[in-house]
């Protein structure tokens, strides 16, 4: 869905005002015609489609020639398999996942949305400090990346952009922000939900579930697809999004890289 999407802004189908997106496009072709595609944020990360062996190598080459290797890639199960295989121990894994990915379609039945208690909203300017903790959490439960080598401003300044596009959505209870999560792109190929964090105090309540099952209700009355992944090892993250109505469609490996 992110390549197809992303396809959609290179072709100038839409437009995409995330400042994130700065990706390009290769492919791997033979007599027979398209064997594979990947997008590439150098020094950030790659997004590898369905693709032969001899794409993953052709791929695995990209990599080794971009000027900033990526940090982490993420690709369907065998297509990432093929590709590492072809890096060898050029590139050193940090660790590496099954990830799958999540998704809901129109008129599909959608679990329990915002009750009394709770109230849904877009974050909002006073947040930020809130949203620069749950990061910072999120990326440390998540990536096991560690705090201290986080800089700060870069966040702030993604953070903000987010708040300032309306991509960052927040669950509260008494005024208080207690969940949260990004819409990563929304268009023709369907809308990613991505950085699901609920505060820890808030924790087993189902206030993820609440959250991404409202925000699907919203999005679906302009899309017909809405999907997230998230680490299989995660489960209390894995029943909140199948208590929302999404169900699994797809096995994908995420590779994080020294």
């Amino acid at each position: 869905m992110y390549l197809l999407h992303n396809l959609f802004v290179a072709l100038g189908t839409i437009k995409d005002v995330r400042e994130s997106f700065q990706g390009e496009f290769f492919g791997a072709f033979s007599a027979e015609g398209l064997e594979g595609l990947m997008v590439l944020r150098p020094g950030y990360s790659f997004v590898l489609g369905e693709c032969s062996r001899d794409a993953a190598a052709s791929f695995a080459s990209v990599l080794l020639h971009a000027p900033t290797p990526p940090r982490l890639g993420i690709g369907p199960t065998q297509a990432m398999a093929s590709l590492l295989r072809s890096l060898g121990r050029r590139m050193k894994v940090r660790f590496e996942r099954s990830q799958p990915f999540m998704a809901i379609l129109r008129g599909t039945s959608l679990g329990p949305g915002i009750g009394p208690e709770t109230a849904l909203r877009r974050a909002r300017a006073q947040d930020a400090e809130w949203l620069v903790r749950a990061n910072l959490t999120l990326n440390h439960e998540d990536l096991q990346f560690d705090p201290r080598l986080i800089h700060m401003g870069k966040l702030r300044e993604r953070i903000q952009g987010r708040i300032e596009r309306g991509e960052t959505w927040i669950l509260e209870v008494a005024d208080k922000p207690v969940s949260k999560l990004d819409l990563g792109f929304e268009g023709p190929a369907g809308a990613l939900i991505e950085g699901v964090f609920t505060a820890m105090e808030w924790r087993g309540k189902g206030m993820g579930t609440r959250l991404v099952s409202a925000l699907c209700a919203i999005l679906l009355e302009r899309v017909e697809r809405v999907g997230l992944h998230h680490a299989r090892d995660n489960i209390p993250a894995r029943k909140a999004y199948l208590a929302a109505g999404l169900e699994e469609v797809a096995d994908s490996r995420l590779v994080l890289f020294h």
